[in-house]
């Protein structure tokens, strides 16, 4: 018997009726695969926990700007937490609120309108978050005298760590404020 000894163009015939696709093309429809696939769970998922993490992060900048405050302008600052209202509102001795820095007002309106304030349901960011626990030797306020130094809003100083705890759904992130130093410690719950 004697056997036919392929040339190059079986050689190409064959090859070319051999389909399939190449590495490449298999890695590209991973990828675009994982991509969509991304997209559909950061869509659909659940960002409550992200709201809480961006919310305490906000909030403990106010707390350490506050406390600046004090000790730059030699007079006590506060944060006063409405918990009913699921809020903050950042205000100097008297109560009046202090400006935001970043938010000035318009000609002719309220400055407390843009002061240093906020209602957390209110805004589009923070919509799920609430301040479910405040304690700052038994108020809902924390004072910072003109060295930086923590009190209630019982005029003492802090005999503990005082706390406001942020939350949404069953996440829960607590603000610790150490009693003489102020250091901020966060705690998720």
């Amino acid at each position: 018997m004697i056997r036919h000894t392929p040339t190059i163009h079986d050689l190409r015939q064959r090859r070319t009726r051999l389909t399939g696709l190449t590495l490449v093309e298999v890695l590209m429809v991973v990828v675009i695969l994982g991509i969509a696939a991304t997209i559909a769970i950061t869509s659909t998922g659940d960002t409550s926990d992200m709201q809480v993490r961006a919310a305490t992060r906000e909030l403990t900048s106010i707390l350490l700007y506050t406390q600046t405050q004090a000790i730059a302008s030699q007079q006590v600052r506060k944060v006063v937490f409405d918990d009913a209202q699921h809020g903050y509102r950042v205000e100097d001795i008297d109560g009046n609120i202090i400006p935001d820095p970043l938010n000035a007002p318009p000609a002719g309106a309220d400055p407390n309108d843009y002061g240093m304030q906020k209602k957390f349901p209110e805004t589009k960011t923070y919509k799920k978050v609430t301040i479910n626990a405040v304690d700052f030797n038994g108020t809902d306020t924390v004072w910072f005298n003109d060295l930086g130094a923590p009190y209630g809003g019982d005029d003492l100083p802090l005999n503990a760590a005082g706390s406001v705890t942020l939350g949404a759904g069953t996440f829960q992130i607590r603000i610790d404020v150490e009693p003489v130093s102020g250091r901020i410690k966060l705690t998720e719950l």
